[in-house]
């Protein structure tokens, strides 16, 4: 009996952490296409300053003194749930309305986001589990199915703009998607979702791609959190290593015929900018933060092809050496890895 207890310690394990998901984190939501679905989100029940951060969450709801106890309650709230995240802080968690004129952290609204990321990770979670069971346990491995089957159409029906070609968190306050967009863009198809146009359009998939293709175009460093300059340390200019990992593992998950196609390039007066779908990152090229060259006073250009400083002067060398024959997918997958492993070890 001792190998079978040690071997199913972990599942049941696993079962008691997706039940604790179930019945503290889940929700009901009601879609554009008037489906509901069952999703999840961070919500913690909080009405004072975290332990861990008394000072600053105290001083954030107090100064200035403004609010009621009620409004500094919720934000307490806002506070806790943000650190549950993991991201704390982004202006992915702020109130749409907050994005572009923000009150700092007063603005956080995480208990109304339904974050890409949390739901993508649960979904492959019951992927993951479904397959372990599968030869043990078949009502445990179908019950584990039902509930990926119902996550990915939850995620493709909240989260996915067919015409932006990018995944947003959808936000119960609006009933509507979020605009801010992120690197957590990328978690369905590292968790196996990947959206039909994608697989259907060589030119698609690339475009889902083509802020990467920016990145490795404008900047010397890895894909960050957002694009926005915020002040908060999950966004512009910061990058965090699992990130790009699940950029890496997105980009492996679409079919080679689909990847293997030559890497677009933008027309001579025009930067890998105008190779992102319309709106697809929620500003426009003079908004995005510029690359600081060291020992110069100015920046790069905000605009044409002057902007992508390392496709046109090679400033960053660290993109490995290519191979006859890549193809796009390919090209953007060793050059980000190939960043990576030089930022981490060689600066």
């Amino acid at each position: 009996m001792v190998p079978i207890v040690c071997t199913y310690s972990p599942l049941f394990s696993n079962q008691k952490e997706l039940k604790w998901w179930n019945d503290n984190r889940s929700l009901q939501v009601q879609s554009a296409s008037n489906v509901t679905h069952k999703v999840y989100r961070y919500s913690v029940n909080n009405s004072a300053p975290r332990p861990e951060s008394y000072l600053a969450d105290y001083t954030t709801a107090s100064v200035p003194n403004t609010l009621n106890d009620t409004q500094k309650a919720a934000l307490y709230a806002e506070l806790a749930s943000g650190a549950e995240t993991g991201w704390d802080y982004t202006v992915r968690w702020f109130a749409p309305t907050a994005v572009d004129n923000n009150d700092g952290l007063r603005s956080l609204n995480v208990r109304n986001t339904i974050p890409i990321d949390l739901n993508s990770i649960l979904y492959k979670n019951h992927i993951l589990l479904a397959n372990l069971y599968e030869n043990d346990d078949n009502d445990a491995a179908s019950s584990h199915r039902k509930a990926a089957a119902a996550l990915r159409a939850a995620i493709l029906d909240l989260f996915w703009d067919p015409i932006k070609l990018a995944f947003y968190d959808y936000n119960l306050a609006t009933n509507s998607r979020n605009s801010v967009y992120s690197v957590a863009n990328f978690y369905p198809l590292w968790s196996g979702i990947i959206p039909s146009e994608l697989l259907n359009s060589s030119d698609k998939a690339f475009s889902y791609f083509s802020s990467l293709n920016l990145v490795l175009n404008r900047y010397n460093g890895t894909f960050p959190s957002t694009f926005i300059v915020s002040g908060q340390q999950w966004d512009a200019p910061n990058t965090w290593p699992p990130h790009q990992y699940i950029v890496l593992q997105a980009l492996r998950a679409l079919p080679s015929n689909i990847t293997s196609g030559v890497l677009p390039t933008p027309p001579g007066d025009q930067s890998t900018f105008n190779l992102v779908p319309e709106g697809q990152l929620g500003l426009n090229e003079s908004q995005l933060l510029s690359q600081p060259f060291r020992g110069s006073a100015g920046n790069a250009s905000t605009s044409g092809s002057a902007a992508d400083i390392n496709r046109l002067n090679g400033t960053v060398l660290n993109g490995g050496n290519a191979t006859d024959g890549e193809g796009w997918g390919k090209a953007l997958e060793r050059q980000l890895a190939n960043r990576y492993i030089t930022s981490a070890f060689c600066s």
